[in-house]
């Protein structure tokens, strides 16, 4: 499967500004970050990736963010050609999607808002060829991936996809790693806000998809040979896509769980089936300059700056939802 990159349908010179200077390096780190904010976007039972082509298909309902386009019929071109976005503007028109959270009442909790970033060695790291024969690339046009359980082996125990924790981040409440999200909230003593945060995997075997849309992507691993290292199979790095989605949780939602965790007949601990879809759709020049400037020069690029200078241009990004709870749509 290969696509051929689509150039934006509009004029892209007034979606980026000047930004905040040239961001300082990562280091010590060892890699370079792109990082934006998002806010949340459209709900419906849609998932291009498992059920394309089939509207309402899914059988939970998705949170979604970045294209306010993305439904059962997305690919790589239609999101190039079509929708605005929720992160920052129109050249990133990439689709994000999770499932919904819920309370006690069935409702939907909206997100506050969802931060996004790439991460990855400069690609004139030498150890990029220590990690994978053929060392680190950039984000493959037109990618498809999921990360996190598998629904299709919902209630078997899988522990290659527990990609994703829990956390509280409310000032001064532990911030530990949880594996559920309701002993995040904890921490927080019953209300504060939680983060649900999910990483994709920095190792690529050159393929935009796979039958299980998730093992053309992997995670490296030190093994016995003491170093981060991609598995034989995977031979480049790419810059690795992390998610953080936040939300705001009041004593009275009651018990929390994500719209994954009950179906199929099975009722599971909430949060324990949470994964992320993904499906790349960057004005391709725009890309370029981030890779270029931000990973490939080891910056720190926040807020959507670029790494030369400038940044993406973005609207105001509200900090807590408004509505926090909705009703959730029907099929």
């Amino acid at each position: 499967m290969t696509v051929t990159p689509v150039s934006s349908t509009f004029d892209t010179a007034p979606l980026i500004v000047p930004g905040y200077g040239i961001p300082k390096s990562m280091a010590p780190d060892v890699v370079g970050a792109f990082r934006f904010i998002c806010s949340p976007g459209q709900l419906n039972y849609d998932d291009p990736i498992l059920y394309p082509g089939q509207k309402g298909a899914s059988p939970h309902l998705h949170q979604w963010y970045g294209n306010t386009g993305g439904n059962y019929a997305s690919t790589y071109a239609s999101l190039r050609t079509s929708g605005d976005s929720t992160c920052s503007d129109m050249l990133n028109r990439s689709a994000y999607w999770i499932p919904a959270l819920m309370n006690a009442a069935g409702k939907v909790i909206v997100p506050d808002y969802m931060s996004i970033y790439y991460k990855r060695r400069p690609d004139s790291d030498p150890e990029c060829f220590r990690m994978a024969a053929k060392g680190c690339v950039g984000l493959p046009t037109g990618l498809r991936v999921v990360s996190g359980y598998d629904m299709k082996r919902m209630g078997q125990a899988q522990p290659e996809n527990m990609t994703f924790h829990f956390r509280c981040i409310s000032p001064g409440k532990p911030s530990d790693h949880r594996g559920t999200f309701a002993e995040a909230v904890t921490d927080c003593g019953g209300a504060g806000q939680v983060m649900a945060a999910i990483n994709f995997g920095s190792c690529w075997n050159g393929q935009l998809d796979s039958a299980d849309h998730r093992s053309h992507v992997a995670h490296t691993s030190y093994g016995d040979w003491g170093y981060e290292k991609c598995p034989s199979t995977h031979p480049y790095v790419l810059p690795e896509l992390t998610q953080g989605i936040v939300y705001t949780i009041e004593k009275g939602d009651g018990d929390l769980w994500f719209s994954s965790d009950r179906m199929n007949g099975m009722t599971m601990a909430g949060g324990s089936t949470f994964h992320a879809d993904y499906m790349e759709g960057w004005d391709p020049p725009t890309r370029a300059i981030w890779e270029r400037e931000c990973i490939g020069k080891m910056r720190d690029c926040s807020d959507g700056v670029l790494g030369d200078g400038t940044m993406l241009k973005r609207k105001s990004l509200p900090v807590l939802a408004s509505p926090r709870v909705m009703e959730a749509p029907s099929l």
